[in-house]
């Protein structure tokens, strides 16, 4: 372990258990899949829940506001792998509207890796958009709550106005600190979806070095892999210090 250690520096990963090939270039291999699915799956849970969540905050105890409760209840109760198997089963194999397993780099042909990256994009990203979906709604309840909105609706300023301008501003600030906490949950996600939809990733690789017991690629793939989640984190925390606290983002006496 220590000999281990000593090769970091200089990029070193060490050799599998198996194969004796160096481990570094396996992985290297593997991220451009790795990131063009979680990138996709973030961007699907953004999309997916941000409005709504937005929305349900500011119509709150609405008709609406009770249906997305119930529906963003229910899309993060569901495990990862059962969601995707679902999608799989629906839309790849009874449908034959995508397919349900296998990669093409873009590359290669751009339409058909969009076609392949669909189904497990989707399952990753409605598994987090739901989360995401929640504390957006606890974040803009919070900012409404807060005396300069009262002191702007005082002013007569229009709702979209104080929304705009000063509501979603602070409720971005928490939200930031939830998608960095999310990370975890995004790159253990990403595994059980690579290994589902046969994803040639970095994901997929951590399975395969479990079943046959591969512990260097594992040692490797955990250190990578925490060091993603360590680095995030850490920039997330230092953007957050970089905003203006709430106080300051509040109305100035001559708005």
């Amino acid at each position: 372990y220590v000999d281990w250690i000593s090769g970091l520096p200089a990029g070193d990963l060490g050799i599998t258990f198996r194969s004796r090939q160096p481990i570094a270039p396996l992985l290297l291999a593997r991220i451009p899949a790795t990131l063009e699915l979680a990138l996709a799956g973030l961007l699907i849970a953004l999309l997916v829940g941000l409005p709504s969540g937005i929305l349900a905050g500011l119509f709150k105890n609405s008709p609406f506001d009770h249906l997305f409760s119930i529906v963003s209840l229910a899309g993060y109760s569901m495990p990862l792998f059962w969601l995707g198997t679902l999608l799989m089963v629906w839309l790849g194999v009874n449908w034959k509207v995508l397919p349900s397993q296998g990669y093409v780099p873009f590359t290669q042909d751009p339409l058909k890796n969009l076609q392949y990256l669909v189904l497990p994009a989707f399952s990753l990203g409605l598994g987090l958009g739901p989360y995401i979906g929640r504390m957006a709604r606890a974040a803009v309840i919070e900012a409404l709550q807060e005396q300069y909105v009262n002191y702007a609706h005082a002013k007569g300023l229009r709702m979209r106005t104080v929304v705009n301008r000063y509501v979603l501003r602070n409720a971005m600030i928490s939200l930031l600190v939830v998608f960095g906490l999310n990370i975890g949950f995004l790159l253990s996600g990403q595994i059980v979806i690579e290994e589902l939809f046969n994803w040639p990733g970095a994901g997929r690789l951590i399975v395969r070095a479990v079943l046959e017991r591969d512990y260097f690629m594992i040692q490797a793939s955990v250190l990578i892999y925490a060091s993603i989640f360590l680095a995030i984190n850490l920039l997330v925390e230092l953007r957050v210090e970089e905003l203006p606290p709430k106080a300051l983002v509040t109305l100035s006496p001559g708005v």
